[in-house]
């Protein structure tokens, strides 16, 4: 099955959380970096799964050392939700890595919430 949400995505996205990190207005987090983000279940991340759910849980490592694991949920938005019903490339669906609204992050329960755009 075809999918845009695929290992060059989960890099792409890895690198461009730990850049969003460094940006971060909490200065804990500005030490933080991602070191890898799972590739979805194959049924988490079927088009109807997603469609119905409108995100894709996984698991991100994260931290000061880049090895805490974090449950992650991704949500998708309008535009990434119909790029993602057509296979078609998620990379324009991140948000800048300069905001920093469109991550939610809690260290206490190392759990990840992003929301594309």
């Amino acid at each position: 099955m075809l999918t845009s949400f695929d290992q060059k995505f989960c890099t792409l996205l890895e690198y461009h959380l730990t850049e969003a990190f460094s940006n971060a207005e909490e200065a804990e987090l500005r030490r933080f970096w991602c070191d890898g983000i799972n590739l979805p279940e194959e049924s988490a991340s079927a088009a109807k799964s997603v469609n119905d759910t409108r995100n894709i849980r996984t698991t991100a490592w994260i931290g000061n050392n880049g090895q805490d694991e974090y449950e992650t949920i991704i949500t998708f938005g309008r535009k990434s939700l119909s790029r993602y019903a057509r296979s078609l490339s998620l990379d324009e669906c991140l948000p800048p890595a300069t905001d920093n609204g469109w991550y939610l992050i809690d260290t206490q329960k190392k759990t990840l919430a992003i929301q594309l755009l």
